[in-house]
């Protein structure tokens, strides 16, 4: 199946349809989240674009992080960086238009090395899998540490303790048992593997997360920085997770951005217009870099 879905990607026309369609979706919503709103000089005060800039530049790190976690599980049919980054927003572009972004192996596929295809593809899901875990892992650190604001009754130790129980079920579900012998023998991703991969994981998961933090301060959140990450933490773990989510999770992180983040603002559109901006910065501009890209390549063929 993995090799028709990698000959069709390699087919003109599929690719031109396909990047001709993600240029149309990302210009058609950055229309529709846009008209009407106005905005005043102060959005381009060196006070906003500071905070811009310096996400922007947390957004390349955190496309690197993912690029260095896929190498890190691809093992011996390791790719240079170059192609593992290429491979990356590939991925990212088709996944884009499938449900939770479970897609993204496809679009992978195009640079996988010769006779990996494979292995590309169970990287990118163990990669997928290793992300999720961490998402939901701090999850639970947002849930014991965030300020709902209201009477909850949440003892904190018991969160932490279910952290901890989550993270050992992690371990065993990677490296022992019937999943981790499927894993090595139709995946072949050992444990140093998954170790070095998951560490990866953190890192990059922090990367986004301080991204997060960044905007939200930048378009006015007056909280502390306690509330912000818990809150960003609680965040990613339920969105991740609601079936069925299209668009990379586009307008559930903005809704979600509100009710978590709005009491916290005194102008309350500052929390989706961060989560925005954070969605264009890690998924919308690099993928319609990479559409712009390999189209003139395309071109130029």
């Amino acid at each position: 199946m993995y090799k028709r879905l990698s000959i069709a990607l390699k087919n003109p026309k599929v690719s031109i349809t396909l990047r001709l369609a993600t240029l149309t979706l990302l210009g058609s919503l950055a229309w529709f989240k846009f008209k009407g709103l106005e905005f005043s000089a102060a959005l381009i005060e060196v006070g906003l674009m500071s905070p811009l800039l310096a996400a922007a530049a947390l957004s390349v790190a955190n496309l690197s992080t993912e690029t260095v976690k896929y190498q890190s599980l691809l093992g011996k049919n390791r790719i240079d960086f170059a192609n593992a980054f290429r491979s990356v927003l590939a991925g990212m572009s088709v996944g884009i238009w499938t449900p939770n972004r479970v897609g993204e192996f496809i679009g992978r596929l195009r640079y996988a090395p010769h006779g990996g295809k494979k292995k590309s593809m169970g990287a990118t899901v163990t990669g997928s899998l290793l992300q999720g875990g961490v998402t939901i892992l701090f999850g639970c650190v947002g849930l014991a540490f965030f300020d709902f604001q209201v009477d909850f009754p949440l003892d904190l130790n018991l969160v932490l303790a279910g952290s901890l129980i989550l993270s050992l079920a992690l371990v065993v579900v990677f490296r022992r048992g019937p999943i981790a012998a499927f894993r090595r023998k139709h995946v072949e991703i050992s444990g140093s593997q998954i170790s070095v991969a998951f560490a990866w994981a953190i890192l990059r998961y922090a990367i986004f997360s301080t991204q997060f933090v960044i905007l939200l301060y930048a378009f006015g959140f007056n909280g502390t920085l306690l509330e912000a990450f818990s809150g960003v933490f609680l965040l990613y773990a339920i969105q991740s997770y609601i079936p069925g989510s299209f668009l990379s999770e586009l307008g559930v992180r903005e809704v979600l951005a509100v009710l978590f983040f709005s009491s916290f603002f005194d102008n309350p559109i500052g929390a989706p217009l961060a989560a925005f901006c954070l969605w264009s910065l890690n998924i919308g501009l690099p993928i319609l870099s990479w559409s712009l890209y390999s189209g003139v390549k395309k071109l130029e063929a």
